[in-house]
């Protein structure tokens, strides 16, 4: 009972350690994508560029399906669409977008298993999920310019303190 005591208090102790370090460092994130463009007729597909032949084959459905629904609805798109591939379904999953001019947000939340070490918490195999706000600036012909990230990286922190806790 003394030993699991002593863990459980070793592990509270660390992680307030850990959670100090991090302290300040949720804030915006200035990073770029680095996005490759697919262009077909009427859409540009973003990708990461070792998903290419997964982009090939979205940008070919997006064409067969354009074909399909402008002949039945008989509308045709003045300009090319983008389309924004992520890798996995773990990345993100988009829960609210909104367009203002050259402008894109997008409110997102990921999850993931916790199957390897993050910041000295050793894997538990447990759920995290972690949300943000990323802004993307397009120009005049909807290219991707550059974004910006707000993201909850504390939250994610709170978790692994917990499952650590109950780990003990």
């Amino acid at each position: 009972m003394l030993k699991r005591t002593i863990a459980t208090a070793v592990v509270l102790l660390s992680a307030v350690s850990a959670d100090a370090q991090y302290f300040g460092r949720n804030k915006v994130q200035y990073d770029r994508f680095q996005f490759a463009i697919l262009e077909t007729a009427h859409f540009d597909v973003y990708y990461y560029a070792e998903e290419r032949s997964a982009a090939e084959v979205a940008a070919q459905m997006a064409e067969r399906w354009y074909d399909r629904l402008s002949l039945a609805l008989d509308h045709t798109f003045t300009r090319r669409q983008p389309i924004i591939l992520y890798a996995s379904h773990s990345h993100f999953t988009q829960t609210s977008i909104l367009e203002d001019g050259g402008s894109v947000v997008i409110a997102w939340t990921w999850a993931a298993s916790h199957t390897g070490d993050i910041a000295g918490f050793a894997a538990t195999g447990a759920r995290l999920t972690m949300s943000g706000l990323t802004l993307y600036d397009f120009d005049d012909e909807d290219r991707i310019t550059g974004h910006w990230q707000v993201v909850d990286r504390l939250s994610v922190f709170q978790q692994l303190t917990q499952n650590a806790a109950k780990s003990v």
